[in-house]
């Protein structure tokens, strides 16, 4: 991971054990290096047994890199799930598009999903996500104000009987600001991310 954000440049690498003592690595919730168990149901692809965890919070008056990164190992069972696991409506057909939303009270999602084709037991799907994302928080002492907007391309292979995601690749283009004390920090980000299940 390599960060570059109000004049500060932070690299870390969670194969390395010196970057895990280091200050970032510190503030990176415990659980994030934790395996977890989950019941799936068959029928619907959804999460039996929901589970939120309850991952101690670093105090981000104390370290101001806690106060960023707490979400990272944080996401909840549904969250995971929903990342590895991936149902195709019943009467969609190749070619055909469709669309859902995530709406809460700091962010705003809108996904547009395309079924490109399937071969053997492998569906491929493009998805086209626009999100927003609004948050305040507290920072040793001080408010802060983040603000971004993204549009992010993901391409799915699913394997068709189980609804498992084989393959994820993602390229994601965020900008925003962070406002914090009157001042306002322009930031962007694009990265390309894959995920593979052997």
């Amino acid at each position: 991971m390599d960060i570059d954000a109000m004049g500060q440049q932070v690299t870390y690498d969670s194969d390395k054990e010196s970057d895990r003592q280091s200050e970032v690595g510190k503030s990176i919730p415990e659980d994030m290096y934790k395996t977890d168990t989950v019941r799936i149901s068959r029928l619907t692809g959804k999460l039996i047994d929901r589970k939120k965890k309850n991952a101690e919070q670093s105090d981000a008056n104390e370290n101001p890199m806690a106060g960023m990164m707490s979400g990272i190992g944080n996401a909840d069972q549904g969250e995971t799930v929903a990342d590895m696991f991936f149902m195709i409506p019943k009467d969609i057909k190749t070619g055909d598009t469709w669309k859902d939303s995530l709406i809460d009270k700091s962010m705003k999602k809108y996904l547009t999903y395309t079924l490109q084709g399937i071969e053997g037991d492998k569906a491929t799907v493009l998805v086209n996500e626009q999100s927003n994302i609004s948050t305040e928080s507290e920072v040793q002492g001080m408010a802060m104000q983040v603000n971004m907007s993204g549009n992010n391309k993901y391409s799915l292979t699913v394997d068709v009987k189980t609804g498992l995601t084989i393959k994820k690749t993602m390229y994601s283009d965020v900008t925003g600001t962070i406002e914090v004390m009157g001042q306002s920090q322009n930031i962007s980000s694009k990265s390309k991310s894959e995920k593979t299940v052997l």
